[in-house]
């Protein structure tokens, strides 16, 4: 049986039966292609291609404020902070009456073209953002759009009050930016162990106590922010430590020295007349006694100041010892210092004699180290009393008469 030829189609039938296919011995092996090399521009005697046009910069990198220059970028932003300070101050005068709308009002819009600027120009974080919200918020201001205009007083009051607010969130998120960098300055030009006073420090960047407090606790909550110094939110200081490991490590031996050296000094003191020895323990131990009421009495200060201020508990970490150590190591050596004389002073005071009143020598030592700086300056005007006694009765007596 036979099978019949597959149908073909119309075109097939057209174009005629299909040429047979050459066997595999016919088949020739294929050849490599030459690989084929662009000619050479010095060759067709032609220039290149120009380059691409780069991609225009931004306003940020154009102008004072680039990230590609953080000193200008600062300076950008102090400028603004300065403008927006300058026209709350003139808004805030107006307001009081010690001026008339009228009379500032070419400076007001001048004032508003400058700082619309320079807020214009700004990118960057969400910080940024909100002055530019801020002030995209006042710009809607009737005041600042055509100050001679207004002319009800009431109206005017209640815009140069939505103002002043205004104005102070700007100068607010400008200094949050700009307040960490001049922190750093600040501590780069300074030795450890200087105390930086940040409110007394950047009152004319932020007058408003609350919000410099607000900038403080921040930066506080954050230490990584600010490196060589140790905030201290309650008293407003900050603390220059060295950034030099070994450095610290001096400042601890400094420290334990100068404690030591006090120590010793105790412990000579007993071995003298009168006491010959016979109550260096009672010395050593009340010596401890004195500098446990010490500590206690700086811990609660710290405590009664947090109180009062309302202020969230200051985190100490213990990986930072040394830093505390040696941002305050003339702190700590005053304080020994105050020990030690309170101490002689308040064994010369009282003395002792009978074992009987060790307990109560004990607590009085330590009543003593917990009121540390009003008992030695009690003390010290003890001694100028009986100075100038003595100075006085040796006037008397070297007294010359006349004719003698």
């Amino acid at each position: 049986m036979t099978v019949p030829p597959p149908p073909t189609d119309r075109l097939n039938e057209e174009s005629g039966p299909p040429e047979e296919s050459p066997s595999p011995q016919s088949v020739p092996s294929p050849q490599p292609v030459p690989r084929m090399e662009p000619p050479s521009y010095e060759a067709l005697d032609m220039a290149p291609p120009a380059a691409p046009p780069e991609a225009p910069a931004s306003d940020l990198a154009q102008l004072p404020g680039s990230a590609v220059n953080d000193e200008a970028w600062f300076n950008h932003l102090r400028l603004l902070r300065t403008e927006v300070q300058d026209l709350r101050s003139v808004l805030d005068s107006i307001r009081r009456g010690e001026s008339s709308l009228q009379r500032y009002a070419e400076y007001i819009k001048l004032s508003s073209l400058q700082i619309d600027d320079l807020v214009a120009s700004l990118e960057g974080d969400d910080t940024i953002r909100r002055i530019q919200n801020t002030w995209e918020k006042m710009k809607t201001c009737p005041l600042l759009q055509d100050p001679s205009g207004v002319s009800d007083t009431q109206t005017q009051i209640q815009h140069l009050i939505m103002l002043d607010s205004q104005c102070r969130e700007l100068v607010y998120w400008t200094a949050y930016k700009t307040i960490p960098q001049r922190l750093k300055q600040w501590l780069a030009a300074t030795q450890p162990g200087y105390a930086i006073p940040f409110h007394a420090v950047f009152e004319d960047e932020v007058p408003d106590l609350e919000d410099r407090q607000k900038i403080l606790n921040a930066l506080a909550w954050s230490p990584n922010v600010i490196g060589g110094g140790i905030i201290d939110p309650i008293t407003g200081l900050i603390y220059r430590y060295s950034e030099s490991f070994d450095k610290r490590l001096r400042s601890l031996g400094i420290a334990l020295g100068a404690l030591a050296v006090a120590t010793l000094l105790i412990f000579l003191a007993g071995m003298l007349p009168p006491l010959n020895g016979a109550a260096t323990s009672w010395l050593m131990l009340g010596w401890a006694a004195l500098l446990t009421g010490t500590l206690i009495h700086i811990g609660v200060g710290v405590s009664k100041r947090m109180r009062g201020q309302g202020a969230i508990p200051v985190v100490l970490p213990t990986g930072r010892f040394l830093l505390l150590v040696d941002a305050k190591l003339g702190e700590i050596l005053f304080k020994i210092v105050m020990a030690l004389v309170g101490f002689l002073g308040f064994v010369y005071a009282t003395g002792f004699s009978e074992r009987s009143q060790f307990g109560s020598f004990l607590l009085n030592a330590f009543l003593v180290g917990y009121s540390l700086d009003s008992f030695v300056e009690i003390f010290g005007a003890t001694i100028d009393q009986r100075t100038a006694a003595l100075q006085s009765n040796l006037s008397k007596r070297l007294e010359i008469r006349p004719g003698s």
